[in-house]
């Protein structure tokens, strides 16, 4: 008996933690990113993604239809700049510039 108690406390212990990475894996984190549109217009994009997925994000929008601020309809993006987190700056002046005109 007392070793099934131990068993069962180890167990409980592996999937606890085993669920904690997982949710490390799935956290969600604001990001922009510096685009130009096809016809040559430069916006600041913004998105809610997997942490993951930050890394391959500027090549996925390539191509994709995007909402833009001040506007209803979809834009395709033609170039990716350079995605960060909300809270990094830019690297480029451009892009921190188009976001403090945007008014983000």
């Amino acid at each position: 008996m007392k070793y099934q108690i131990y068993l069962s406390l180890l167990l409980l212990t592996f999937f606890s933690f085993t669920s904690e990475a997982k949710n490390i894996d799935q956290q969600k984190i604001d990001v922009k990113c510096h685009v130009e549109l096809h016809g040559g217009k430069q916006v600041i994009y913004l998105a809610y993604i997997k942490e993951k997925k930050l890394a391959g994000l500027d090549k996925s929008l390539i191509n994709r239809k995007i909402l833009t601020a001040g506007s209803n309809e979809k834009m395709t993006v033609y170039k990716v700049f350079e995605c960060k987190r909300s809270e990094d700056q830019f690297a480029s002046s451009k892009a921190n510039k188009l976001l403090t005109e945007q008014g983000m």
